[in-house]
């Protein structure tokens, strides 16, 4: 199987996030469509095969590529779909907007097992967002949970206000330590270029 790191999944998602802007205002339902439609375009540009209920909302998937059931997740990235093997990066999005059903979710995703595991949640304003990423942190603190070592851990945080790209609240957590490493998808993607 092979690996998508953290870093390349977010440089993918920007790129075709940046390609197709939302409708705007987007409802939940059209959000999730949009985003199930993203995360398509993510799995073609890392040659993986994407799995999700949702893709049978969608026309012109093929089948070979995509598949339109859940595998416990909301979204399933596999690189070696032919072998029953592990899949690569495991998602959920959370489009309830509440802290309640975000840590269900955060939750059951931690209980699964790929090299990258990635929530998205929402909240209705930038601060609700913050919250989140406050409890998140929390989460950290307090639960007995020991993290795996060989998984990476990547939550992007929406909120109602955002613009579409800028102002998700991104966390990542490799080892053992959660960080928070940017404010903004893009102005992620903009510190990691003058690094380069």
């Amino acid at each position: 199987m092979r690996r998508i790191s953290a870093e390349n999944f977010l440089q993918q998602l920007a790129s075709v996030l940046h390609a197709h802007p939302p409708p705007h205002p987007p409802g939940p339902a059209d959000w999730t469509l949009y985003m199930t439609m993203r995360f398509r375009d993510l799995a073609e540009r890392v040659e993986a095969h994407l799995c999700s209920s949702t893709l049978g909302k969608l026309a012109g998937n093929d089948p070979q590529i995509h598949e339109p059931h859940e595998y416990l997740f909301d979204f399933t990235l596999f690189t070696d779909w032919m072998n029953y093997s592990l899949p690569a990066v495991i998602i959920e999005h959370e489009n309830k907007w509440n802290e309640k059903a975000f840590m269900l979710d955060f939750w059951k995703l931690m209980l699964g097992h790929a090299p990258l595991r990635v929530m998205f949640g929402y909240a209705s304003t930038a601060a609700g967002a913050d919250k989140l990423v406050t409890r998140l942190e929390q989460h950290a603190t307090d639960s007995a949970w020991a993290a795996p070592t060989d998984i990476e851990d990547l939550v992007l945080i929406g909120h109602g206000d955002m613009d579409y790209i800028d102002d998700w609240r991104v966390v990542l957590r490799r080892a053992v330590r959660w960080q928070v490493i940017a404010t903004g998808l893009g102005r992620w993607l903009t510190g990691r270029r003058t690094e380069e």
